[in-house]
């Protein structure tokens, strides 16, 4: 059974309480509408050491760059073109408002469900309330967390910013600032966000159509791969960029709908999976299963890249 608390920072700061759980953690998945340098700084060492241990990070943040500072998108675009296992995503509609963060260890997990963004003052001086979950990593208020987290990075408006973002980001930042009457976001914030998103107009502008789940998927990540400004960024085994399942599916169902194929969405993230296993190779033993299409990555639990066989499949005829 899962245990449940309540806390407020003046009995316990959650940034506090993070620190804590993050000691020896092997993911860490934070979904927060706000945050700034000064927040982030205070998990930050904590982070960069679970990528260090080949763990895995996750963290999305809303749009508003009236509140969110370019120091804080510098630094997670940074971790991004160091570790192939962090991965970092912006929420590009107005309305994304949670403060979710989960922590995971081997056999159990952490769960936080609240008021505090990732700021210094959310996490230490502010009066926030936050409800803790502890418990196994399948017991039902910890899934529910991660099935809310993942809805999340899998939906069409997630995009995953790189360092032309956080250029632009900070300009963007700056100009507002400099402005006597701060009222409505500029239509060329909008536009940056457009280039960002995977809709339908990018899946139709790819060279072949996808037949069946496993093509899918493939297409899937030809196109994360397409738009990935960094094609050679590596991780700490000098390994090329990686993406999570859950990107891979978000992107994947886009490319299904596109092209007119209907599953069980609820289960599609596991059915995902399975194409993957049918057709991977595993880079730690030299394994190859079917295919091997997908390359499994030692170390990064859940993720994946393509094969070269993977990344010139161009259909059946190919």
């Amino acid at each position: 059974m899962p245990n449940a608390q309540v806390i407020t920072n003046r009995d316990q700061p959650l940034g506090e309480l993070l620190q804590q759980r993050l000691h020896g953690a092997i993911e860490f998945r934070a979904a927060t509408a706000f945050l700034n340098y000064s927040g982030l700084a205070l998990l930050y060492p904590h982070i960069r050491q679970i990528l260090t241990d080949e763990g895995s990070v996750h963290l999305m943040h809303g749009p508003d760059f009236r509140i969110v500072d370019p120091d804080a998108v510098q630094t997670l675009t940074d971790l991004r073109t160091e570790f192939g296992n962090f991965h970092y995503y912006v929420h590009t509609e107005t309305r994304f408002h949670p403060k979710l963060y989960i922590v995971d260890w081997e056999d159990s997990a952490t769960a936080v469900v609240g008021s505090s963004n990732m700021t210094r003052a959310g996490l230490s001086t502010n009066d926030e309330v936050n409800a803790v979950i502890t418990g196994g990593r399948m017991t039902r208020g910890i899934r529910e967390c991660h099935t809310f987290f993942s809805s999340f990075v899998e939906s069409p408006a997630s995009i995953e910013p790189d360092s032309e973002f956080a250029r632009a980001f900070r300009q963007f930042y700056q100009d507002y600032r400099r402005l006597s009457i701060q009222e409505e976001l500029p239509t060329e914030w909008d536009d940056l966000l457009e280039r960002y998103r995977i809709d339908e107009t990018t899946v139709n502008g790819v060279e072949w159509t996808p037949e069946n789940q496993t093509e899918i998927v493939i297409r899937a990540l030809q196109i994360l791969e397409c738009q990935d400004d960094q094609p050679s960024m590596l991780d700490t085994n000098r390994q090329t960029r990686t993406w999570h399942l859950d990107r891979i599916t978000g992107v994947a169902e886009t490319v299904a709908r596109t092209v007119n194929k209907h599953y069980t969405w609820n289960t599609f993230h596991h059915s995902i999976r399975r194409s993957i296993n049918s057709n991977y190779h595993d880079a730690s033993t030299g394994t190859t299963v079917g295919r091997g299409y997908f390359l499994r990555m030692p170390g990064n639990r859940g993720e994946y890249r393509l094969t070269e066989a993977g990344r010139n499949y161009r259909g059946k005829e190919s």
